[in-house]
């Protein structure tokens, strides 16, 4: 609007007739290239067009009032256009605006204060026109980011019940899928052949378990295992008051696999067997002296449950073990006069109750 008060100013210092002068004057159209660079941006296309879109307003005003009737005619510029974004836009309102002013240069004189007064008028049009056209505007980008957030909001929904979908999903397959590694800790107590002076407290051991069927291509179920066992024995001769306790490690290294008894989606039991060899060694604990020696072959027969779950891969299992030697005795050599050497026969039994956590476990049954 400040080109509006500069142009009264201008036109109250003049004196006489105003000539048949435009109001304003049309540039040149700029080159192609530097039209192209109105098309990449939003605003600077928008402030192009409505700079053409006035002067041809305020041409087609200056005819209509020296008394001409405007041969061109004036376009209104539409939301659709803006958003179009075409250089070619631009080039038609300015050819409007052009053609408009060549109009005024060709005309005859008007006069002066008549030409004032609605000059006033015109910049008060083109306030309020502008002001209208930027609200009707300002109205369709609200309505249009409504509709684009109700769309988001829309895609964000579907996308939340999809993944709650694949979640439920995962979760139901996993009574059919399989692990490739499994971890198991144990609670374990010999009871048999011990005798009444070799006994043993509950004991620990850790079992690392790899289910290798399907990499082998065969039995999905079979697996490789590996055990270490800290068996807690303790010796105790003609009075059960003294007894010296001793440090025992053992290995064990096997093979076997698991029979599924019944597999749904809340519920997976069944039995587990194994056949390794085994070994340990070991001493009375901080003393020193006293040693044994023993290893064999050991066999697994294991119960398992647990829930078929992705999310919590664990199973409960309870254990019989057999450990033997078909030649050699377990042995306990001892510093007790006439306990030097506890032999307590060739096969010994233990009971195990343990939770294992299946590793790496495959998303479906393939």
């Amino acid at each position: 609007m400040k080109f509006f008060k500069l142009l009264i100013i201008l036109l109250f210092t003049n004196i006489g007739i105003y000539a048949a002068e435009p109001l304003v004057k049309v540039p040149d159209l700029e080159d192609n290239n530097t039209l192209e660079l109105y098309e990449d941006s939003e605003g600077l296309f928008s402030i192009k067009v409505i700079q053409f879109y006035r002067m041809a307003v305020i041409l087609e005003t200056q005819l209509k009032l020296m008394g001409i009737v405007p041969k061109t005619k004036v376009l209104n510029p539409t939301y659709e256009e803006f958003e179009e974004l075409d250089k070619k836009i631009i080039k038609v309102y300015h050819k409007i605006a052009k053609s408009l002013e060549e109009e005024v240069l060709a005309a005859p004189p008007s006069d002066r204060e008549k030409l004032l007064q609605q000059i006033n008028n015109l910049e008060k049009s083109l306030r309020d026109s502008i002001a209208y056209y930027l609200q009707k505007q300002g109205k369709e980008l609200n309505k249009f980011y409504e509709v684009s957030l109700d769309k988001l909001k829309a895609m964000n929904e579907t996308y939340l019940s999809n993944l709650e979908l694949i979640q439920e999903y995962y979760e139901n397959n996993c009574a059919n899928s399989y692990n490739l590694l499994s971890i198991a800790g144990k609670g374990n107590i010999f009871f048999s052949n011990g005798g009444n002076n070799v006994r043993n407290d509950v004991w620990l051991s850790l079992k690392t378990t790899l289910n290798a069927g399907r990499i082998a291509g065969f039995w999905k179920d079979f697996n490789f295992y590996y055990e270490y066992l800290a068996p807690k024995f303790f010796t105790q001769y003609d009075s059960e008051d003294y007894k010296e306790y001793w440090t025992t490690n053992a290995h064990s290294v096997g093979a076997g696999g698991k029979i599924p008894i019944n597999v749904s989606k809340n519920f997976r039991h069944g039995i587990g067997v194994e056949l390794g060899y085994f070994w340990m060694k070991g001493n009375i604990t901080n003393i020193g002296g006293g040693t044994v020696d023993w290893d064999g072959i050991n066999f697994n027969f294991e119960y398992f449950a647990g829930v078929p779950s992705c999310r919590y891969p664990f199973e409960l299992f309870v254990n019989l073990g057999i450990y033997h030697n078909f030649s050699t005795n377990l042995r306990f050599f001892t510093r007790y006069p006439n306990y030097n050497d506890i032999n307590i026969g060739k096969t010994h039994m233990s009971v195990s109750l343990g939770i294992r956590y299946n590793l790496l476990n495959t998303a479906f049954d393939n």
